[in-house]
């Protein structure tokens, strides 16, 4: 009779190819992880290349901005502008600051070196040319409010001019 409390371990074939295969695993993903990390690296650099020259194309176009564009030049100025800046675009961000009682009879877009917009604005009561009048004000998309005159006969018909500012400014 044996008394041992422990029994002996055999090592099969089977055993010693799946330690083997673990530690091939094993090897080859940390050698993924490195690779991935140096890619890692590579790409932050291409993104700072990417950040840096879109910084420098929008510098170039301030800087044509700044100085006198031919027509041809305005013309493709303007292209740009209607591109970044859509008549939809402007429209809805008006019509999403329109109080209840407020109504455009028109709507007017000027491109040029800037978008300029005029309205012809019927409002039922003055508090809500006022409240209209606030909201445009209070928007970031819109930049040099000037109200015009106005008639209050019955309903009050009013215009207003202002420069489109634009998208996230």
């Amino acid at each position: 009779m044996d008394f041992r409390t422990r029994r002996e371990s055999r090592r099969t074939l089977a055993d010693v190819i799946l330690v083997g295969l673990a530690g091939a695993t094993l090897l080859a993903s940390a050698w993924g992880a490195v690779r991935a990390r140096g890619e890692l690296g590579s790409v932050r650099a291409a993104l700072t290349d990417m950040r840096s020259d879109v910084n420098s194309a929008r510098a170039r176009l301030r800087s044509r901005g700044a100085r006198r564009l031919g027509d041809g030049e305005r013309l493709a100025s303007r292209l740009e502008l209607t591109a970044a800046a859509p008549p939809v675009l402007i429209l809805a961000e008006i019509t999403s600051l329109l109080p209840d009682q407020v109504r455009l009879r028109s709507v007017s877009l000027g491109y040029g070196d800037v978008v300029a917009v005029d309205l012809e604005v019927e409002a039922r009561t003055a508090g809500a040319w006022d409240e209209f009048l606030d909201r445009l004000s209070g928007s970031p998309h819109f930049t040099a409010l000037r109200p015009g005159e106005e008639q209050r006969d019955g309903e009050l018909r009013a215009h207003v001019s202002m420069t489109w500012r634009g998208q996230g400014s």
